[in-house]
């Protein structure tokens, strides 16, 4: 383990198989304190060298050539019949470099893809193995975020790099950390006596409620970016021109008929764990699946929000489930933003 990762172990974090962080014995700050959750299932990609832009432009959905120095974007990289390899949040982070934030279970099938086509380029890959990924949220962390890191970024998508990482913010009151291995202790300090500790899965619950997707283990080249809702949340550039998977992502968006996209579901826990990446949606009068969890969290105690990719038939009938018996019936709740094409 890294100095950031024994530190957290000693503060009471618990690893799991599934890269989650859970965490004990916390004394608690108090329930308006902000929120920070280590994102210890993402992972972070480095691609450097003089062509790094270039040789993302022809590989990824979203336009490389238009991130500033201080922005960051969603995007996909998707094999050729356009499903997506792996989906991530990118940001330009030196004159040369750019760095995708992903989970974990996907490092190695993006490392292997884009490094057939890498070595024809001057530029290569990098996997920032001691990184720490953190996120905070609630009304007070961009104050609290300030005194430990500085300058903040003050819209959304924007970012602000700083000597040990940077700083995005994600969301109003949701900023992502990434942190240098060798300082983050010297981050997490401050934060942690100021900062109510949540588990993994929290920040997961917020994605969730954001509509924003990710490819996650078996997921990998099972959809294409339109079913994760790409087209919606600015994941899929359609002037920037051609890149691997383009003409099928293109065809669709078009010319196709989408009979599938990705709802927001929610469920009664009872004593049911978050269903696994995968697991198949069940609909009243239909044989087969309708769809599919793309990840789940646990909400409040009672309950469970999932983001699921299933039909719009389905979803419009409001009669949806999590088992083949459907004794567990699913919820449709709202996005924020508008399901298009």
């Amino acid at each position: 383990m890294s100095n950031w990762q024994d530190f957290l172990t000693a503060a009471g974090g618990q690893w799991h198989a599934d890269q989650a962080l859970t965490f004990t014995g916390q004394p608690d700050p108090g329930p308006q304190a902000p929120q920070l959750a280590v994102l210890s299932h993402q992972r972070l990609l480095q691609v450097s060298g003089p062509d790094s832009r270039k040789f993302l432009q022809g590989q990824l959905t979203c336009d490389v050539d238009a991130l500033g120095t201080d922005t960051s974007g969603l995007g996909a990289h998707c094999n050729h019949k356009g499903r997506m390899i792996a989906d991530f949040r990118i940001a330009a982070t030196g004159a040369d470099t750019c760095t995708l934030r992903l989970h974990h279970s996907t490092l190695e099938p993006l490392q292997q893809s884009l490094g057939k086509y890498i070595v024809f380029s001057k530029a290569a890959l990098h996997s920032a193995a001691d990184a720490c990924i953190i996120g905070l949220c609630g009304a007070g962390a961009g104050a609290v975020l300030s005194e430990v890191c500085g300058a903040l970024p003050e819209t959304v998508d924007t970012l602000v790099p700083n000597d040990r990482g940077a700083v995005i913010r994600v969301g109003e009151d949701r900023f992502e950390c990434w942190l240098n291995g060798e300082t983050a202790a010297d981050v997490l300090v401050p934060l942690l006596a100021r900062c109510r500790l949540r588990e993994t899965g929290y920040w997961d619950l917020l994605d969730i409620r954001a509509g924003i997707g990710q490819v996650r283990g078996d997921a990998s080249e099972a959809f294409i970016p339109q079913l994760l809702n790409y087209q919606a949340i600015g994941g899929i550039s359609f002037t920037k021109g051609c890149y691997t998977g383009q003409e099928v992502v293109a065809r669709m968006q078009y010319r196709g008929k989408l009979k599938r996209h990705m709802y927001r579901l929610r469920m009664t826990a009872g004593s049911a764990s978050p269903p696994a990446p995968g697991s198949e949606i069940f609909a009243a009068g239909a044989r087969q699946s309708v769809g599919n969890v793309v990840f789940s969290a646990l909400a409040e105690e009672t309950n469970i929000e999932l983001l699921s990719v299933c039909t719009s038939e389905a979803a419009s009938s409001g009669q949806m489930y999590l088992d083949a018996q459907r004794q567990q019936p699913l919820e449709v709740l709202s996005l924020p933003y508008a399901i298009t094409k």
